[in-house]
């Protein structure tokens, strides 16, 4: 077997999470003035940050996942990660199988048309109504907290935003919602992603623990920082 990059997080660790933390810093700097302004300036791009630590795992499920993490080559290799306090939009807990795009689209797989960024990088449209098959159900909602993924940079990068202000998709199957981080530059018309939205993340140098149980049993805890390459 080949392993290819960036990787999934296995299943035995997916489903034993315990605790995941899921937040974006600002790579800012902030100078004060003599007049008691302060000037913000942005000197990075602002990147994700997670927390992931799993409940006990059995011998035979820690061995996989340790195998994964091993696989990584310490921050090296990427892997794709997500917020599993949110893996689908906030109204749908239980997933979108039982949706269908509006105007006669097709099922509806949580992928849609990024179809206009506007408002100074920060409002998404998403569906279109010429494009059914790429459109969301009607009244389709998107609320504070939920994820959208994307690739851009023909397909080199990754973007992860999270919405910030929701809405309620038209007849058409068309929403617009805000977002945080901002759009960045090199982004086209693409496939946006509604369904475990993740992000490229490597993992964070000196943050990978494991703790063992007498009877074998152990959990793990490690860090990630997004990466946009």
């Amino acid at each position: 077997m080949t392993i290819t990059f960036p990787r999934a997080m296995p299943a035995e660790l997916i489903a034993r999470l315990s605790t995941c933390i899921f937040s974006f810093d600002y790579m800012q700097d902030v100078a004060p003035t003599r007049g008691g302004a302060n000037i913000v300036r942005d000197i990075g791009p602002a990147l994700w940050h997670a927390t992931y630590q799993s409940a006990l795992l059995v011998p035979a499920s820690f061995k996989i996942v340790e195998g994964w993490l091993d696989s990584l080559g310490g921050s090296l290799n990427p892997f794709y990660g997500y917020d599993l306090q949110r893996t689908y939009a906030a109204a749908y807990p239980s997933g979108y199988g039982a949706l269908s795009r509006a105007a006669g689209g097709g099922s509806f797989d949580g992928t849609v048309l990024l179809a206009a960024v506007a408002g100074d990088n920060v409002t998404i449209t998403l569906g279109s109504s010429g494009v059914p098959t790429t459109a969301l159900p009607a009244s389709f909602v998107l609320t504070i907290g939920d994820y959208v993924a994307f690739d851009y940079n023909s397909g080199a990068s990754r973007a992860l935003h999270r919405v910030v202000a929701g809405g309620t998709a038209d007849s058409n199957g068309v929403l617009s919602v805000e977002v945080r981080p901002q759009i960045r530059a090199g982004w086209s018309a693409a496939t946006a992603n509604l369904s475990s939205p993740s992000g490229k993340f490597l993992l964070l140098p000196g943050s990978l623990k494991k703790s063992m149980q007498p009877w074998g049993a152990v959990n793990v805890t490690f860090e990630g920082v997004q990466s946009l390459l």
